[in-house]
């Protein structure tokens, strides 16, 4: 395993998730906590979830998310902006996809767009609307990679795709998932996964 490139993973991946949950936890802290109705992970979707009846949207999800990640590594020229190199690191590199997949992508994202921008909207929008902006919001997030990575059309397009995949993953939460992030935390860090694993396998 390449220790170095671990570390500095996993460095991202901590400083990322303390970032995006320093905002909202401010925010919970400055208001909602005031009125002492609800704790912060029950506030942004870390709650439990029944799993009755997701099946076929877990699957779609997972489908859905991994061949838009597969589009990305292609139009992006064999690697996924943003994404560390996981070619050539073998068995060795698990640890490090695993880190990127279900922390730096998963976990921190999911936390920041679904758990409190979708959230908040909702508290004062019906949900279409905010869905719809925390889904644009997110497929700008994604430009800002992907306008470094390839042509400026390649990236307006794939930005499009995620805001679509985003207004998918806040749909699930909400409507299936009772609030609850971990539909969308499951959806990405496995689609995560099996595309980072094609790509250290060299199958992608």
């Amino acid at each position: 395993m390449d220790v170095e490139l671990f570390q500095k993973i996993l460095v991202q991946a901590i400083t990322q998730l303390a970032l995006f949950t320093l905002i909202p936890f401010l925010w919970w802290f400055f208001t909602e906590r005031k009125n002492g109705t609800r704790p912060f992970f029950d506030w942004v979707g870390l709650k439990k979830v029944r799993l009755k009846g997701t099946g076929k949207f877990l699957a779609l999800g997972i489908l859905a998310y991994s061949l838009v990640m597969v589009l990305t590594l292609s139009l992006a020229g064999g690697q996924l902006p943003g994404w560390p190199n996981l070619r050539g690191l073998g068995p060795g590199g698990l640890a490090v996809l695993l880190v990127y997949a279900l922390v730096t992508t998963g976990l921190s994202e999911e936390i920041f767009f679904r758990g409190f921008l979708l959230k908040r909207f909702i508290d004062k929008d019906e949900f279409d609307v905010a869905n719809v902006s925390q889904a644009m919001l997110f497929g700008l997030f994604s430009a800002v990679l992907f306008f470094g990575a390839m042509t400026f059309w390649r990236a307006l397009f794939l930005s499009a795709l995620y805001g679509v995949l985003a207004f998918g993953l806040g749909w699930v939460n909400e409507k299936k998932g009772g609030g609850s992030l971990l539909l969308s935390w499951f959806i990405r860090s496995l689609a995560g996964l099996l595309v980072g694993l094609g790509m250290m396998s060299g199958i992608l």
